[in-house]
């Protein structure tokens, strides 16, 4: 299917506000930011689900490439982890034993949860979001599955934003942040507005502005009442953001770059590296709140500091991605030599 490029743009804007709710913006804007940010990661599940085939062919390949991304994130961080405890004379085998505790490695078999870090929960969601569209591809259930996404959405809520309506203590994230119901809700979502498509896009875009702004501004009241009653400080998803996420998708729809060279670069940004962006972005927060503690200087939690975190790796993803396609393409060179000299 051909890149569209103002969803490719976008994803280097989720990244961006990915980017925001691990380092926030300060004040009441900065958390009303947050807010919104919060639509970022059911995007980038809606756009998987848009784009996903079920064709023979391609059914596997999307696994295959989420596998990979799972096995460079682990080692990366791995690698990371191992070298800020051995930097700040940390015990190494205490920190890898409470990693692979039986707690631990249920959480990340059952609940996607990641012990290297947290937010590579995503990835391990996504894989099995893909496992469970080619189950339900064998058994032919694609219709009948759309029928549980709201469901799905509703308990995730119900653990999360509002657990306190069910008297829950505050959970574990990874029992609301999951493949369960967030991956599989939004990915349906976003492979219904495929098939729908032609009949979605028969309205005015006027129509998905509305509700677009609609369903900001009350997402924005919403947080702000739960704030108010200091209620809903556990959770990812507000009731509006299922909505947000949706029609800001839609509207993307709609939208011709094709002939912006400036947007054209964006979409090629987007598309290469905003996942790495995702994956790095901790790297880089680890960095500067090190160079925050040694020089005294306040860096974390100004104004600069998302824009600084998102600049900073977004270099270090360019730099990974280069050097990654350098090793490859001179491996993948000796490697052909290697079988030439032979023959």
């Amino acid at each position: 299917m051909r890149r569209n490029y103002a969803i490719d743009s976008a994803r280097l804007l989720c990244s961006f506000l990915v980017i925001c709710i691990h380092t926030p913006f300060p004040g009441i804007i900065g958390e009303g930011i947050t807010s919104i940010a919060r639509t970022a990661v059911p995007f980038f599940f809606i756009v998987s689900g848009y784009f996903y085939s079920y064709k023979k062919e391609q059914l596997l390949e999307p696994v295959r490439k989420v596998l990979c991304l799972i096995f460079e994130a682990t080692l990366i961080y791995f690698v990371w982890v191992m070298f800020v405890l051995f930097l700040g004379k940390h015990d190494i085998w205490d920190y890898f034993r409470e990693m692979i505790s039986s707690k631990n490695i249920c959480s990340f078999l059952v609940f996607n949860f990641s012990p290297l870090r947290e937010h590579l929960w995503y990835l391990n969601a996504l894989l099995y979001v893909y496992l469970f569209e080619i189950i339900v591809h064998r058994y032919r259930q694609e219709r009948k599955i759309r029928l549980i996404v709201i469901p799905l959405l509703l308990i995730g809520i119900s653990l999360g934003k509002y657990g306190f309506l069910f008297h829950f203590n505050p959970i574990e994230p990874f029992y609301f942040r999951n493949a369960y119901f967030v991956g599989i809700p939004f990915f349906e979502i976003g492979r219904f507005i495929k098939e729908k498509q032609e009949k979605i896009c028969k309205y005015a875009s006027f129509y998905f502005g509305i509700v677009f702004l609609f369903s900001m501004v009350f997402l924005l009241m919403e947080a702000g009442a739960l704030k108010i009653r200091r209620l809903g400080a556990y959770g990812d998803i507000f009731l509006f953001t299922p909505l947000l996420a949706v029609t800001s998708f839609m509207l993307l729809l709609r939208v011709d770059m094709t002939k912006s060279k400036v947007m054209a670069l964006v979409s090629k940004m987007g598309n290469r590296y905003s996942g790495y962006i995702y994956i790095l972005q901790f790297i880089t927060i680890d960095i500067i709140d090190k160079i925050q503690k040694i020089s005294s200087k306040e860096i974390m939690g100004t104004w600069l500091t998302p824009i600084l975190v998102f600049g900073a790796t977004l270099i270090l993803a360019v730099m990974y991605v280069s050097t990654k396609k350098f090793l490859f393409k001179n491996v993948y060179r000796d490697l052909n030599f290697i079988q030439r000299k032979r023959r």
